[in-house]
């Protein structure tokens, strides 16, 4: 499953829908070409052994395939070790959605919700949040059907990311597993109480997901209860176009009070100016209300400024909004989150939980 094209193909062996797009390897930039134009621009180019935001290049026009082509090729061969390259129609303006997983040795496959993280730098996940209040119900439970599907055809074992796009038709389609756990399992961790490393290593020593320290035995013990936010704060300057950062940590300052998680540190006193570097990641727990947003914004603002000259956080970010030079749905997540926890107040009550913010080293 960590093959991207072998996947795809188990995906739709299951029945589950797939982005159009080559099975195959692409022989040359040529190939390339004559895929792109039947499938119609715009297309994507990827590494069939891609991963975070790596070997990924957008074709809008033909003259920009072949030289794309090449640029993957050579970026995936150094990267991981594998040059094979496929090129899939592009979706505009999807969300990306992704479902966690937890399967034991004896064929139990359960399912712990979802994630969006359509908020992306780079085809890097910045934000993600659950649960994905972004899309309807309905569709969330076909991706939570899908994704436990998928898993049992394989046969997996252990933690698990199944990650799909869904189109502004409301049109979802699989995109690739991550199989491990993702630094993002805090999220989940935070809205359904599961210590998933823990759940891993207990499935790893033969125990089933039924154990009373996994508490999985059938799907509806799952309790998903409030929301999580994370943010990843990066080793950037979004003031100069984004441009790598680097110095010597002169002073820090985190976030604290009522309801605040920590948990961080780091191993050297300098920050690198490597620009694939995600260096924190800050995440916020909250039961009902969004009043504590402004604090996640004003800590993660902290942070940002504890790095002499680094502009962590983007203005717009910081406003609630999702600023245009960042891929995704590009709506106001403060507008949406404020709908919909309207909308879920004026009909239930949901159990109280835990606010809280997750700072680690990553």
């Amino acid at each position: 499953m960590g093959d991207k094209l072998s996947a795809k193909q188990i995906a739709m062996e299951c029945g589950v829908p797939v982005i159009p797009g080559c099975s195959e390897p692409l022989r040359d930039g040529q190939e390339a070409l004559e895929k792109a134009i039947s499938f119609g621009f715009p297309v994507i180019l990827k590494a069939a052994a891609g991963g975070g935001g790596r070997g990924m290049r957008l074709c809008e026009m033909p003259e920009d395939v072949i030289p794309a082509f090449e640029l993957v090729k050579g970026e995936a061969r150094k990267a991981f070790g594998n040059d094979d390259i496929f090129i899939e129609k592009y979706l505009v303006q999807p969300k990306h959605i992704e479902v966690q997983i937890l399967a034991d040795q004896y064929g139990n496959v359960r399912h712990l919700g979802e994630r969006d993280c359509s908020l992306q730098r780079r085809y890097q996940k910045v934000v993600e949040f659950a649960p994905a209040w972004s899309v309807p119900e309905s569709i969330r439970e076909q991706l939570h059907a899908d994704a436990v599907k998928i898993a049992e055809a394989v046969g997996y074992v252990n933690a698990g990311t199944v990650e799909f796009l869904v189109d502004r038709d409301g049109n979802h389609y699989f995109i690739e597993m991550n199989p491990r756990i993702q630094v993002e399992h805090t999220v989940t961790e935070m809205v359904t109480s599961i210590d998933l490393v823990r759940a891993q290593i207990l499935i790893a020593e033969g125990q089933p997901i039924s154990h009373p320290e996994i508490g999985l035995g059938d799907q509806n013990n799952l309790k998903v209860n409030g929301y999580a936010i994370q943010c990843r704060v990066t080793t950037e300057d979004p003031a100069n176009n984004f441009a790598p950062d680097n110095g010597k940590i002169e002073a820090y300052r985190s976030g604290g009070g009522f309801g605040v998680r920590l948990d961080g540190g780091h191993l050297l006193d300098a920050v690198q100016p490597d620009p694939q570097e995600l260096g924190r990641q800050h995440l916020l727990g909250q039961p009902r209300r969004l009043r504590p947003r402004a604090k996640f914004a004003a800590d993660l603002h902290r942070v940002g400024h504890s790095h002499r000259g680094m502009g962590v956080v983007h203005p717009a970010l910081r406003a609630g909004n999702a600023p245009g030079a960042y891929r995704g749905g590009k709506r106001h997540v403060r507008h949406r989150l404020r709908l919909h926890l309207a909308d879920r107040a004026g009909r239930q009550h949901r159990p109280a939980g835990t606010g809280q913010l997750h700072l680690s080293l990553i």
